[in-house]
C-alpha cells in the first residue's frame, strides 16, 4: 500500500517535469524549422531563445489549457514563409490539432513523417509549391475533418487509403496535377463527406456513382477535368447539394430531369460539355438556385420550359453557346429581384429585347450578342443604374445611335458592333457620359458625321491611371475575344483593356485630337472610313498603345517619326490610303511587313521593296487595291475586338485563358493568388 502510494506521488510530481520537457522540445523543433525558412520578413521574430518560456505567445501559435502546442497558423500575404516541411519535426507536437500553412511558398513533398501527428483534424497546406503525389502518411491521420491540398503542384492519383480518413468533411484538391480514375474505393467510407473538390486537374472516366451513396454530400466540384459519359439518375439521392459543378468535362446525353429533385441546389454548373436535347421543365423545382450556368452545349428548344418565374433566387444566369430560339419572355429581366449577369449569347434568338426593366434592379452584366435580335435598343435600360457590361453585337437593331445610355455612369463596356444602326454620334445633353468607359465598340453600323469627340473627352477611364487598380475580375469562363487580324484572343480580366473600335461606319472629316487624351488606350481601330488630313504626331504620346489600325481612309501626308516611339505597339495598319515619304524606323516599326502599307503608293524604305530618295536600288511602286477591294492577308476587314462576358461557377478555360498552360505546368504563385480570392465571384448579387 505504501508502495502504490509513493509511485503516485512520484508520477504526480513528475507530471510538471513531463510538461515542461515537452514544451522545450516544441520550441526547440520551431526554432530548428525556423533556421531553414526564409522570406519570414521578421514575422516569426517571436521565435527565439530569449522568449523561449512564452512559446505559447509565439507568432501564428496556440496552445491548449495544458499548454502543449495545439493549433499553428501561419497562414496569409503576411508571412510569405519559402521551405520545406521536412526539418518540421513532426514528432515533437502530439497535441497539433490544426496545422494552416497555406499561401505561402512551400516546397518540396510533403513528408510521410506528417503521420506522427495523430491528433490532427484541421490540414491546410493550399496555395504553395509542394510537388510528388500524395503521401501515405496523411492517410493514416484518421482524426481529420479537413483536408486541403488546392493549388500545389501535387500529381499522381488519389490512394485509395484516403477511404481510411472516415471522419473526413471536407476534401479539396484542385489546381494540381493529379490524373487517372477516381476509384469507387476511396469513397467507400467517406460516410460524412459533406464537400469534394477536385477542380482544374486531369482526372477522367465517368461520374463516381459512388458519390451518390454519400448522402451528407453538399457539394461536388469536378470542373476542368477530363470526365465523361452520362450523369447518373440516382444523382437525385443527394437531397442535401447545394452545388453541382460538372463544367468543363466531355459529359454528353440529356440533362437526367431527376436534378430537379435537388430542392436545396444553389448553384448548378454543367457548361462546356457536350449535353443535348431541351431544358428539363423539372428545373422549375429548383426555386433555390443562385447561379444557373448551363453555357456552351447543344441544348435546344425555346425558354419556355425553363420556368423563369420560379428562379426567385436567380442572380446568374448563362445560357450562351447553344441553339436555343424563340422569342426572349418578357419577364426576362424582372423574374427575381438578385438577378445580376444574363448572358444569352451566341444562340438563335429573334424578335425584340424585352423593354420591362424593374426600377433600381440589380442588373450588371447583359451580353445578347450572336442571336437575331431586331428593333430598337428598349429605353428601359435607363432603369440599370449600375449597369457596367451592355453587348448587344451581331444582331439585326436598329435606330440611332443610344445617347441616352450616356447617363449610366457605371457603363464600362458597350457593345454595339455589327447591328444596323445610323445617324451621328456627336450629341450629349449629359455633363459627363461614359466616365468609367473602356471598351467602346461601335463599329460595322452605319453610322456617319465625324468622330464623337465629346464623348472622347469624358471617357476618363481611358485616360487615368487611377482606374486601372478598379476592375472586375470575370469567372474563368468570362472573357473577352480580343480579334486582332483573324485571330480570337481570348482574355479574362477586361480591367487590362482600353480600346475603342470606330471601324467600317461612314465617319469623316480628320482624327480629333481629343483621342490623344486617352492615354491608356490600347487599342485603337479606325478604319474602313472615309477620314482625312494627316496622321496626328500626338498619336505618339498613347505611350501604352499596341494595336493601331488606321487603314482604307482618305489619310494623306508622311507617317509621324513620333509613332516610332510607342514600344508596345505589336499591331500597325496603315494600308489603303494616301501616304508619302519614308517609313519611320524604331524598334517597332521594324517588326512591321509589307500589310501594313499596302495601297499607298508614294511610301518608300524598309520593308517595302521601293527606296526613298538618295538609294541607288529602286524597284516599281506597289499597286494599290482595285475600289471596293478590301485589305488583303492579315488584316483583311482591319481588326475589331468581339466582347463575350459569360457567366458561371467557377464552374474557366480557370481552361483556361492565355495563362492556362503554365498555370498548370508550374503555375506562377501571383496568378494563384490572384485567381483563388475570386473563385466564387458568381455566389455575388
Amino acid at each position: 500500500m505504501q508502495l502504490t502510494s509513493f509511485l503516485l506521488l512520484l508520477v504526480i510530481f513528475s507530471l510538471p517535469l513531463q510538461m515542461q520537457a515537452l514544451e522545450r522540445a516544441e520550441g526547440r523543433a520551431l526554432l530548428q524549422w525556423k533556421e531553414t525558412l526564409s522570406n519570414t520578413d521578421g514575422v516569426l521574430d517571436s521565435w527565439s531563445l530569449s522568449n523561449f518560456k512564452n512559446i505559447c505567445n509565439w507568432t501564428g501559435i496556440t496552445c491548449n489549457t495544458a499548454k502543449y502546442v495545439s493549433k499553428m497558423n501561419l497562414s496569409g500575404y503576411n508571412f510569405n514563409l519559402t521551405g520545406t516541411l521536412h526539418n518540421f519535426g513532426f514528432v515533437s507536437f502530439p497535441n497539433l490539432s490544426h496545422l494552416v500553412l497555406s499561401n505561402n511558398s512551400f516546397s518540396g513533398s510533403i513528408p510521410s513523417a506528417i503521420a506522427n501527428l495523430t491528433k490532427l483534424t484541421f490540414l491546410d497546406l493550399s496555395l504553395n509549391y509542394f510537388e510528388s503525389s500524395i503521401p501515405l502518411g496523411i492517410t493514416k491521420l484518421t482524426r481529420l475533418r479537413y483536408l486541403n491540398l488546392d493549388g500545389n503542384n501535387l500529381n499522381g492519383t488519389i490512394p485509395n487509403q484516403i477511404s481510411h480518413l472516415h471522419n473526413l468533411q471536407h476534401l479539396d484538391i484542385s489546381f494540381n496535377l493529379f490524373g487517372g480514375q477516381l476509384s469507387e474505393s476511396i469513397f467507400s467510407n467517406l460516410s460524412k463527406l459533406q464537400s469534394f473538390h477536385c477542380r482544374l486537374n486531369f482526372f477522367q472516366g465517368p461520374f463516381p456513382t459512388n458519390f451518390t451513396s454519400l448522402s451528407m454530400l453538399k457539394i461536388i466540384e469536378l470542373y476542368d477535368n477530363h470526365f465523361y459519359g452520362i450523369i447518373p439518375q440516382e444523382v437525385s439521392r443527394l437531397t442535401n447539394l447545394i452545388d453541382l459543378d460538372l463544367g468543363r468535362n466531355n459529359f454528353w446525353g440529356a440533362i437526367p430531369p431527376q436534378i430537379g429533385n435537388l430542392n436545396n441546389l444553389e448553384k448548378l454548373c454543367l457548361e462546356s460539355n457536350h449535353f443535348s436535347g431541351p431544358m428539363p421543365s423539372a428545373f422549375g423545382n429548383l426555386t433555390n438556385l443562385i447561379n444557373l450556368l448551363l453555357a456552351h452545349n447543344n441544348l435546344s428548344t425555346t425558354l419556355e420550359s425553363l420556368l423563369l418565374c420560379n428562379f426567385n433566387s436567380l442572380g446568374v444566369l448563362d445560357l450562351s453557346r447553344n441553339n436555343l430560339r424563340g422569342p426572349l419572355p418578357q419577364s426576362l429581366w424582372n423574374f427575381s429581384k438578385n438577378l445580376w449577369f444574363v448572358d444569352f449569347s451566341r444562340n438563335k434568338f429573334e424578335g425584340t429585347i424585352p423593354g420591362e426593366f424593374a426600377e433600381k434592379n440589380n442588373l450588371k452584366f447583359i451580353n445578347l450578342k450572336g442571336n437575331h435580335l431586331g428593333g430598337p435598343l428598349p429605353r428601359g435600360l435607363l432603369n440599370c443604374s449600375i449597369l457596367e457590361v451592355l453587348d448587344v453585337g451581331n444582331n439585326k437593331l436598329v435606330g440611332s445611335f443610344p445617347h441616352w445610355l450616356d447617363v449610366l455612369s457605371h457603363l464600362e463596356v458597350l457593345i454595339l458592333r455589327s447591328n444596323r444602326f445610323y445617324g451621328t454620334v456627336g450629341t450629349s445633353n449629359t455633363k459627363c457620359p461614359f466616365p468609367k468607359m473602356r471598351i467602346f465598340d461601335i463599329s460595322h453600323n452605319e453610322f456617319t458625321g465625324a468622330l464623337p469627340r465629346y464623348y472622347l473627352e469624358n471617357f476618363e477611364w481611358m485616360q487615368n491611371e487611377s482606374a486601372t487598380d478598379d476592375y472586375i475580375m470575370l469567372s474563368p469562363d468570362d472573357y473577352i475575344d480580343l480579334v486582332l487580324k483573324t485571330t480570337e484572343h481570348p482574355v479574362q480580366t477586361y480591367h487590362l483593356f482600353r480600346f475603342l473600335d470606330f471601324s467600317n461606319n461612314h465617319f469623316h472629316g480628320e482624327i480629333p485630337e481629343s483621342i490623344g487624351k486617352l492615354h491608356y488606350i490600347r487599342f485603337l481601330n479606325l478604319s474602313h472610313n472615309q477620314l482625312i488630313g494627316n496622321i496626328p504626331s500626338w498619336l505618339g504620346n498613347l505611350s501604352n498603345l499596341e494595336a493601331l489600325d488606321l487603314s482604307s481612309n482618305q489619310l494623306v501626308g508622311k507617317i509621324p517619326e513620333q509613332l516610332a516611339t510607342l514600344t508596345f505597339l505589336a499591331v500597325l495598319n496603315l494600308s489603303y490610303n494616301h501616304l508619302v515619304g519614308p517609313i519611320p524606323h524604331g524598334p517597332q516599326f521594324n517588326t512591321f511587313n509589307n500589310d501594313s502599307y499596302l495601297g499607298n503608293t508614294a511610301l518608300c524604305g524598309f520593308p517595302l521593296t521601293i527606296q526613298c530618295q538618295g538609294s541607288n536600288n529602286r524597284s516599281q511602286p506597289q499597286t494599290p487595291a482595285p475600289n471596293g477591294e478590301e485589305d488583303s492577308g492579315n488584316f483583311e476587314g482591319g481588326f475589331g475586338w468581339r466582347s463575350v462576358v459569360i457567366g458561371y461557377c467557377s464552374c474557366m478555360p480557370f481552361g483556361i485563358f492565355v495563362g492556362y498552360l503554365a498555370f498548370l505546368y508550374g503555375r506562377p504563385k501571383w496568378f494563384v493568388r490572384l485567381v483563388a480570392p475570386v473563385r466564387t465571384l458568381r455566389n455575388k448579387k
